[in-house]
């Protein structure tokens, strides 16, 4: 990094020959940059006083500054903002995109692998990759759908889980570690895109703004399958301009696969792969023969699954009209919960900014991200995480709006900005908050099973006093973080499910795999207690008396009524 001094005399010196339409404007470059740092820094507190308008059902700003104030986070904010002036004056980063861009990916993720898994669908998923972990990939065909539980789920990811952990070990330092480079793996294609549709300007700044969305950097540590389908979708859509661009085989069937993975991560990518054709359209080309020639490699790749689970997915299909789609109208999260607070705000303003431009300047490249709100509005998406393989062109098109500021360095320090308070709120808030969380027991739990022996510990899942979910898939998130067997003696599914609506009926319907089963020599191991609230343990069973005193991990916040209070008897 260049000497202070040095560094001050050139911004004098840029200031001299500021751009003319910053002096049209009345603004000297050094004035432009301290007008953002005002208003990057005035986002912070206006969203703190406003935070009752975030209805987020994972990381609201109601709950994360709940019980903690702003202080640490508006001194952070500062010292931040003041650190991007010398990232913005640093031309070489964007000129080495491809290597910087994926690099701060994944520098960015990595603080956050401390995280608990948050949302109970990691079990499932959990649940299928080790089937496949254990038995093979004959035995993770056959019971897909089967004795392998698949709510709506498309076996894609969990397959790749289960190929990682089956060749290098079942550990959740696998996973985050897949995560991440697909996470580094999606900038670097988000840039590309961009790249191809606009400049390498707008490809930079569209996947630097990504980092500016903190909802979006808690989810890449998780065992789920949106993050995968977001890198999916923008792999598909890069090797389709590929292949428009060079209309040669291996581009095709690159397509093609990516094409066919896509469809086969989550029903809600299908309706998000009819960006495709709007490509076609703003890259014009052999755009119908390589069209067809990419339908031709999907259907001939896709087609063997979709004959063999033929029932199977006709059945997920149902229950996503019957079940799911009606409970979009109940899970909904406000436009201002996801486009101010859990995305930057400048994300979005630079967004309309960037709509703006385009329809001035008549771009039909603009209906690339165009297409995403259609799709928005359309299927009346209100809930984050059905939105999140879409971010990049949200990303994309606050990009492009960001050329409306045509002077290089003080593009570079509006990036900047949304990039550093972003992390702040990530790393200083939100991480925090989750690991206060209930679920952080399960983890904490987990390693300490790994202390005491390498032996089979048995699991007792107590009825949820609060949520309307089974406790069951509290076990499998507790499998994740030990290397312990687990077994427990209670049938799956759960005996009895509540009356009416339930939005986690798939903690009712789960099925017991066969590797939770209690093995032969039992009796005598360590008894775990996962339970919704503190539990009298004086009669559970004599481990309680003639052991140790039970281990408790009983952290919880009160914003979540799903609660896993953990108690090992010895």
């Amino acid at each position: 990094m260049r000497p202070l001094p040095s560094l001050l005399s050139e911004v004098c010196r840029m200031e001299r020959r500021e751009p003319r339409y910053l002096r049209r404007f009345g603004l000297t470059r050094v004035e432009s940059v301290l007008l953002l740092s005002f208003l990057a820094f005035l986002v912070l507190p206006v969203l703190y006083l406003l935070r009752s308008l975030d209805d987020n059902t994972l990381t609201s700003w109601r709950w994360v500054f709940g019980d903690t104030g702003p202080a640490r986070l508006f001194a952070l904010a500062g010292l931040a903002i003041l650190f991007s002036v010398p990232a913005a004056w640093a031309a070489a980063m964007e000129r080495r995109a491809s290597l910087v861009l994926p690099l701060m990916g994944a520098v960015a993720v990595y603080p956050l692998w401390g995280l608990p898994e948050m949302l109970l669908d990691a079990s499932r998923y959990f649940v299928q990759a080790k089937s496949l972990s254990l038995y093979g990939i004959g035995y993770f065909w056959q019971e897909w759908g089967r004795s392998i539980s698949v709510w709506t789920d498309l076996p894609a990811i969990p397959f790749f889980y289960g190929l990682l952990w089956r060749y290098l070990g079942e550990s959740r330092a696998v996973i985050q570690c897949f995560n991440t480079l697909l996470f580094a793996g999606a900038l670097l294609l988000t840039y590309g895109v961009g790249r191809r549709l606009w400049s390498p300007s707008v490809g930079y700044h569209g996947a630097l703004l990504l980092l500016g969305i903190p909802y979006l950097l808690v989810q890449v540590p998780l065992l789920l399958v949106d993050l995968p389908t977001l890198f999916l979708l923008m792999l598909a859509c890069y090797t389709f301009c590929r292949a428009l661009e060079a209309g040669r085989m291996p581009w095709i069937v690159a397509s093609g696969l990516s094409v066919s993975l896509t469809l086969l991560s989550k029903y809600s990518a299908w309706p998000m792969l009819t960006i495709l054709p709007i490509l076609a359209v703003a890259l014009p080309g052999k755009a119908l023969r390589v069209g067809l020639s990419v339908a031709l490699v999907t259907a001939v790749t896709v087609a063997p699954f979709f004959l063999a689970k033929a029932g199977v997915v006709v059945q997920q299909v149902e229950l996503l009209f019957s079940f799911q789609w009606g409970g979009l109208s109940r899970w909904q999260e406000s436009p201002v919960s996801t486009f101010f607070f859990q995305v930057h705000p400048f994300v979005t303003v630079l967004a309309v900014a960037g709509l703006g431009l385009g329809l001035k300047r008549r771009d039909i490249r603009l209906l690339v991200p165009v297409w995403g709100v259609v799709l928005v509005g359309l299927f009346q998406i209100d809930r984050i995480r059905y939105l999140l393989p879409l971010f990049p062109l949200l990303a994309l098109t606050a990009g492009y709006g960001l050329q409306t500021i045509r002077d290089p360095v003080v593009r570079r320090f509006a990036s900047c900005c949304v990039v550093a308070t972003s992390l702040v709120i990530t790393l200083s808030a939100y991480l925090p908050f989750l690991k206060g969380t209930s679920m952080m027991n399960l983890a904490r739990a987990g390693a300490y099973l790994d202390t005491l022996g390498s032996g089979p510990v048995e699991v007792s899942l107590r009825p949820q006093v609060s949520s309307s979910g089974a406790t069951v898939p509290a076990l499998p998130m507790l499998d994740l973080f030990t290397r312990r067997q687990l077994f427990t003696r209670e049938p799956w599914p759960a005996p009895a499910a509540p009356p009416g609506y339930i939005p986690l009926r798939f903690t009712w319907e789960m099925r017991k795999p066969a590797f939770y089963a209690p093995p032969a020599a039992s009796d005598h191991a360590p008894l775990v207690i996962i339970a919704s609230r503190t539990h009298d343990l004086s009669g559970e069973s004599d481990r309680a008396t003639s052991g140790p005193e039970a281990i408790r991990f009983d952290q919880h916040a009160s914003y979540f009524r799903f609660k896993t209070l953990v108690s090992v008897l010895e």
